[in-house]
């Protein structure tokens, strides 16, 4: 097993999570569900996992050729894509494999523990297909959320803050007591 694979949450836990206590699904689902469980840690293990420190020393960029990232993201949300866990939660209709909210997040746990500054890619690019896909029109779902429920395209998250422009490292808080009681 690879060093880290540890902080990983096990797939006994996971199938006790989803199968004893949430009382998801049948026999047939259940090998069904534990082999993908197995099928994503060991994609978190081998392609998010060994770079979840590098990717804090080579933030993404943005120069006149455009946007660069660390190549070994690339790999890991092409792997992630050729999975079809993207589309985990979507209907089958979309292209997803109409997984239930609860077993896709038993999926995503493995990429957020392995490394979740690249899990993040996944999880923007799903929260704006699922935008898409429920309020859009059939075009925009069909131009815009199913290239992102392939895993072809990602979404994204603008923020802003008035101290810190998009550089949310950046933001100073502190707590000031506004009553006395």
């Amino acid at each position: 097993m690879s060093a880290g694979a540890d902080i990983l949450p096990s797939p006994e836990l996971l199938s006790f999570q989803l199968f004893d206590w949430l009382k998801i699904g049948g026999d047939e689902e259940r090998e069904t569900l534990l082999a993908m469980i197995g099928m994503a840690r060991r994609l978190a293990i081998d392609t998010f996992l060994p770079h979840y420190r590098q990717s804090d020393f080579d933030e993404p960029r943005l120069d006149a050729d455009g946007v660069h990232i660390l190549p070994a993201i690339g790999e890991a949300l092409s792997g992630y894509a050729e999975l079809g866990l993207f589309g985990a939660s979507f209907s089958e209709d979309l292209g997803g494999l109409g997984l239930s909210f609860a077993e896709s997040l038993a999926l995503l746990s493995n990429f957020s523990a392995a490394n979740v500054s690249t899990a993040g890619y996944t999880m923007l690019a799903v929260a704006n297909a699922r935008v898409i896909a429920t309020f859009g029109t059939p075009a925009q779902i069909e131009r815009f959320a199913l290239p992102e429920i392939e895993g072809r395209w990602f979404g994204t998250m603008c923020l802003s803050e008035p101290q810190a422009g998009s550089r949310l490292g950046d933001i100073h808080t502190r707590a000031v007591p506004r009553w006395r009681g």
